[in-house]
């Protein structure tokens, strides 16, 4: 069992996660190397877990470590607080935030994760003494939904849901659909929109990885359409095609939520046809079936609305 928690030694972690490194934390401490690394050991123990894992000279975190780290950050967070309102009773405290922890997955696509979460991001201001501050984890479905399940996150935007064989106790929210779309570099747009789909025949593609929601249908798709298209690349995070298809000829799959905005954000890439007959679902998860934090419920609507709204403006 953990003894008492030893401040000195949280803050001596806190800085040496922070830094990366023992020799740098030393440097900022201006501590010997020796005598921080004895209590960054004594706190393990103390602790009953390993916080680091060591390689070469750089210390990497352990999911533990991570754990703790989210941890030290919010009470140093609360200690600056407390000292500030104590020089200047008047200021404005940090107290009041609310920080909201959402883990979104490789493959959820990212415009449409920043526009779902849009109200934490421009509708608070700075000074704001109740705005909502979100810590933002991405990862695979997998490792989120251990995460949910630890109580280190309170939800996850996703493409895929909860399986009802999960063993995790995790909750789905649909927050709403859209068709997929099929784009392209804009050189290849006069000869692809030309007997379109079986143009695609052959043509380079960047694909999402298999498992995906995305790469599912689109192998539906083009399979139920005996269209063979030659796959230049896979890839598990959304923002990584879009910018791919910058360089060379490509085509690629997207949620037709997303076009109007990446046409306009990439001069270099076209429309070819939205894909009516494809619907792609999108979901939250949280650990518990009910929302009881008022902030994570408020962004859940938010992003219900936008699925109402097509298509989704630059942002």
């Amino acid at each position: 069992m953990a003894q008492k928690l030893n401040y000195h030694h949280l803050r001596l972690f806190w800085e040496v996660a922070k830094a990366g490194t023992i020799t740098a934390a030393c440097k900022n401490l201006n501590l010997a190397q020796p005598t921080v690394s004895a209590q960054l050991q004594v706190f393990e123990q103390t602790l009953g877990c390993s916080l680091f894992i060591r390689r070469g000279r750089s210390l990497k975190l352990t999911p533990t470590g991570e754990n703790v780290l989210r941890r030290a950050d919010e009470i140093f967070e609360l200690g600056k607080d407390l000292v500030s309102s104590l020089k200047n009773p008047n200021a404005i405290s940090n107290s009041g935030i609310s920080r909201i922890y959402v883990g979104i997955t490789s493959s959820f696509p990212k415009l449409l994760a920043y526009r779902l979460l849009s109200p934490a991001f421009v509708q608070n201001s700075a000074t704001d003494p109740e705005r909502t501050h979100l810590i933002i984890r991405t990862g695979s479905h997998a490792s989120l939904l251990t995460m949910i399940a630890a109580g280190d996150l309170d939800m996850i935007l996703t493409d895929s849901p909860v399986e009802p064989s999960s063993r995790i106790r995790a909750f789905n929210h649909e927050l709403g659909q859209t068709t997929m779309s099929i784009m392209c570099s804009k050189s290849l747009y006069p000869k692809l929109s030309e007997n379109f789909p079986y143009s695609l025949n052959g043509a380079p593609c960047l694909y999402h990885t298999v498992g995906t929601n995305m790469r599912r249908n689109f192998d539906l798709w083009v399979n139920a359409h005996g269209i063979t298209p030659v796959c230049l690349a896979e890839m598990d995070d959304t923002s990584l095609i879009h910018a791919g298809a910058q360089w060379g000829e490509r085509v690629f799959a997207v949620p037709s939520l997303e076009t109007h905005v990446l046409m306009q954000r990439y001069s270099n890439i076209k429309l070819l046809d939205e894909i009516k007959d494809i619907q792609l679902h999108y979901y939250a998860i949280t650990g518990d079936r009910r929302i009881s934090n008022p902030a994570v419920a408020e962004l859940l609507g938010h992003a219900r609305e936008i699925f109402e709204i097509k298509p989704i403006k630059d942002i």
